[in-house]
């Protein structure tokens, strides 16, 4: 293979502006960075221009493969002046994110899979709203975009691989602010035989070699990261320490909802029927405090929130679900899998009648994946990390349009 040489010089720089000297001075955006030049021409290109560059980086008259141009939209997209660290250098950072998470599970030895984006059923689950597929002309949407790449993944299980994993990119609608983009990117990992625990060594082990990496960047600051392991804390736990609350003598939303309403928090609850709503509507109090002091596990969730996960054994009435949180903000979620057809149809219709309860359309069972469940899924353990927020965290960025190359209003 051919040793890479020095980077290559931009072909192109943009004038932000002529200054005032004599003689006259361009101040130049070059890719991501300001410099001043002398100009190359008299009278000198208005601001706006796009100037070609020699070998060495210097600019070159606007006649030839030059051309003019303004400094709206696109021009100052990823590089606004002032804007540190711009949307270019996070860019560049995300690649190399993914080329080390690449290598990093390669070292590992999974494999590297690639499933159908478009499925002709998605997550049944009534908290997604998932993009329907229609094909000009057909009666029927001819598929739906995935919320999540984890149905067909787990047919890999049943048919034998070991250790797999995917980045891929995936949909949910009416998921958009600060930290959700309704196109993602998702990373996916399933370890058959595999536990929880091993998923919780498998971020501890590549999220702080980025944080080593992020360090060596020049301007991205990244932040405090203490050595794992990493602590771990129950969702019962945490419920007794920040509302006083036993969630073991409150397994339904009528008693949840009315404890919680004697604490004080009956204002964060109008309107909550569900289990899952009165449950979620404590949680947003809550996230935001978790992983402060550094990054922190919340294990052991309550049955009616297992969504895919298997009941613990030794704890009933709590689902193998596991997410981690670091400075407030919910990068993973995983569970130890569950493997029994029966119960998961058993929930996929509880999911369909949550839809209908809370006026979303109905969607189609995937019976794929629940005849492959009844080959015999091996037990396992898979987890799921969003890309755009571990890139939102390692570079301390607050806003999730900062480390995407198009926002959900700017495609």
């Amino acid at each position: 293979m051919a040793t890479a040489g020095p980077p290559k010089p931009a072909a192109f720089a943009r004038v932000l502006e002529v200054l005032d000297s004599d003689p006259p001075k361009l101040l130049l955006l070059v890719e991501d960075q300001i410099r001043q030049h002398p100009s190359p021409q008299t009278p000198p290109p208005p601001p706006g221009a796009l100037l070609p560059l020699d070998a060495s980086g210097n600019p070159l008259s606007l006649s030839g493969s030059g051309c003019s141009g303004n400094l709206s939209a696109d021009a100052l997209r990823w590089r606004k002046p002032g804007h540190t660290p711009s949307r270019m250098l996070l860019l560049r950072f995300r690649q190399q994110m993914l080329r080390e998470l690449r290598g990093w599970f390669d070292e590992q030895e999974f494999l590297e899979v690639e499933t159908p984006l478009l499925v002709p059923a998605p997550s049944p689950e009534a908290q997604f709203q998932p993009f329907a597929v229609t094909v000009e002309d057909a009666s029927t949407p001819a598929g739906f975009l995935i919320t999540s790449p984890e149905f067909q993944m787990k047919r890999m299980l049943v048919g034998g691989f070991p250790r797999i994993y995917q980045i891929c990119r995936c949909f949910r609608g009416l998921e958009s602010g600060q930290r959700h983009n309704p196109e993602f990117s998702m990373l996916e990992w399933y370890r058959a035989g595999g536990t929880l625990k091993d998923l919780a060594q498998d971020l501890e082990g590549f999220i702080s070699a980025l944080h080593h990496t992020v360090s060596g960047l020049c301007g991205i600051a990244p932040p405090r990261l203490p050595k794992p392991p990493w602590h771990w804390i129950t969702v019962q736990e945490l419920f007794g320490l920040h509302y006083q609350l036993d969630l073991d003598e409150l397994p339904d939303a009528a008693r949840l909802r009315k404890a919680a309403g004697a604490q004080g928090h009956a204002d964060c609850l109008e309107g909550a029927e569900s289990y899952d709503d009165v449950f979620f509507r404590l949680w947003d109090r809550l996230e935001p405090t978790l992983g402060r002091e550094g990054p922190l596990f919340a294990h052991a969730w309550p049955l009616p929130l297992a969504s895919l996960a298997r009941e613990l054994p030794d704890h009933p009435g709590y689902a193998d679900r596991l997410e981690l949180y670091i400075d407030g903000l919910e990068l993973a979620n995983g569970f130890g899998e569950l493997t029994d057809p029966a119960e998961q149809r058993r929930r996929f219709e509880s999911d369909l009648k949550n839809r209908r309860t809370s006026g979303r359309d109905s969607v189609p069972l995937d019976k794929a994946f629940l005849a492959s469940l009844a080959e015999g899924m091996p037990p396992s353990a898979g987890m799921a990390l969003g890309i755009e927020r571990l890139l939102m965290w390692l570079s301390g960025t607050q806003d999730i349009r900062e480390v995407l190359a198009f926002a959900w209003d700017e495609r």
